[in-house]
């Protein structure tokens, strides 16, 4: 597996994996217009290379992303779903932002049967 780091303006996503996991940790933030357009590619290359494993998006270290980010990362979601590719999202409910985001990922998971979210609260 060639995962690879990305890393534009303020964001930051290391790709790590194990033999269960592809693991995207995401810092900094993301204020991108089209973040489709930014990082969308990236996103889509990571999805070839999962396979029979689950990916994780951990958002924990995220300082902040705009509701443009967000709906990006939600069109994602639903294809890894349509693909039946497990995905799991992991928030910091200790942050605002990440609780609210987390509470509305939650209720749409519920009608996507391989989408999980998670409150792992960084202490």
């Amino acid at each position: 597996m060639n995962l690879e780091d990305y890393e534009d303006g303020g964001l930051k996503i290391a790709a790590r994996h194990s033999d269960s996991e592809v693991i995207l940790e995401w810092s900094g933030y993301s204020d991108f217009r089209k973040p489709a357009l930014v990082f969308g590619e990236y996103l889509e290359g990571v999805s070839k290379q999962v396979n029979d494993k689950e990916l994780v998006f951990d958002f924990r270290n995220l300082e902040h992303i705009n509701s443009s980010t967000v709906a990006t990362i939600l069109s994602f979601v639903k294809r890894m779903d349509a693909r039946k590719i497990r995905t799991r999202l992991v928030y910091n409910a200790a942050v605002e932002w990440q609780r609210i985001n987390h509470q509305c990922m939650r209720t749409i998971a519920r009608r996507l049967a391989h989408i999980t979210t998670v409150d792992n609260s960084v202490s």
